[in-house]
């Protein structure tokens, strides 16, 4: 535990116990509700957004409320954050019904925030807030976290420009007369997508990730 914590984020525990319980499942004590992680990880799940947006906020001022929320959104998302505990070996470190098979559940997930109200409870918020710094910097990508929260739209302009493509949205006003938009992605004169939708900015938007299917995600 100890060289876990000091590798990923950056402490050294104080209180054992609190790091001892917030790797404990519900499964482990069926005859004590009270015996587990679930208090640490409700705990954990609210510093963990709240220093997340305050890293935001502070590093990106000139981005919208809308922007960051997204931003937010894509960090600490449950498939994320069970995939980071996965990473990190939690898995072979939660006590748990040996019974039960757990590797399909957001067990790590919520041993990772648990972990965090941990922290926060032995080292405070300040240094919480640093722990978590270093933990989305050593395993945060910036590719793959652009990609989650850039629009498909937004992607494939910036793709057609970094590999100097000329990228172009061609969009009818309706399809059939049922109010419905349909857009087309036209990449260096070549038509390789379409997509319909109630708006033309969601058309385009359904054009755009059609696009990014073949043109960069496979």
């Amino acid at each position: 535990m100890a060289k876990l914590l000091k590798e990923h984020f950056k402490i050294a525990p104080r209180d054992v116990a609190l790091y001892e319980q917030a790797l404990k499942h519900s499964s482990a004590n069926k005859t004590d509700k009270w015996d587990n992680n679930e208090r640490l990880e409700f705990l954990g799940d609210s510093v963990l957004d709240t220093v997340v947006a305050d890293l935001l906020f502070e590093r990106h001022p000139k981005h919208k409320e809308g922007e960051l929320t997204k931003m937010r959104s894509a960090i600490v998302s449950r498939e994320r954050l069970d995939r980071f505990g996965k990473q990190i070996g939690l898995m072979e470190l939660i006590e748990k019904d040996k019974k039960q098979d757990l590797n399909n559940s957001a067990v790590c997930g919520n041993a990772l925030e648990a972990l965090i109200g941990a922290i926060f409870m032995d080292l405070g918020f300040d240094r919480t807030k640093k722990a978590i710094d270093h933990f989305l910097a050593l395993h945060m990508e910036s590719d793959e976290f652009n990609r989650n929260i850039k629009d498909p739209k937004s992607r494939l302009l910036e793709w057609g420009q970094k590999n100097a493509n000329t990228v172009e949205f061609k969009v009818e006003d309706s399809v059939q007369g049922d109010k419905t938009f349909l857009a087309r992605v036209v990449v260096d004169g070549k038509e390789i997508s379409e997509g319909q939708g109630s708006s033309k900015k969601r058309a385009e938007q359904s054009a755009a990730a059609k696009a990014l299917e073949d043109l960069i995600d496979d």
